[in-house]
């Protein structure tokens, strides 16, 4: 058995470690929370970081929708090219939007619905209306 070492000095080196572990960890991943909490900053301070934090949302919502759109637009040509008939066009938008779920509770959803509704008319074999565009969201 090893007896070379007491409980207290174990429990000491232990505790510290743990300090030492904790204590990365903290500054590794929340080191913005740990500077807010011991930096106290003007309300107005953190007023405008939460209007920037806000506006990297909004445009990241954007970024999102950009994107849904590009892949839109590729379905519709992949849909021309190959003949697909309405179900599977159906089908991969279904999928396309599942993608972007982040998109599917917010007020950018019509607008996405409204792109998608001509796209659609511009095919020879059929049309979408809103209506059936709003229910391939809820596949």
């Amino acid at each position: 058995m090893f007896t070379s070492i007491s409980w207290h000095s174990y429990l000491v080196g232990v505790g510290a470690f743990l300090v030492l572990y904790y204590a990365v960890i903290g500054l590794k991943f929340y080191r913005k929370e740990l500077k807010r909490l011991f930096n106290p900053k003007s309300s107005e301070v953190l007023v405008t970081q939460g209007l920037e934090d806000s506006q990297l949302k909004i445009a990241d919502d954007f970024q999102d929708v950009e994107n849904l759109i590009t892949r839109v637009k590729e379905v519709f040509e992949l849909a021309g090219k190959e003949g697909l008939n309405k179900s599977e066009v159906e089908d991969f938008l279904a999928l396309v939007f599942s993608d972007f779920f982040t998109i599917k509770d917010k007020g950018l959803r019509a607008s996405v619905n409204e792109f998608v509704v001509p796209e659609a008319e511009k095919m020879e074999n059929f049309e979408l209306d809103i209506e059936e565009v709003g229910q391939l969201w809820d596949r």
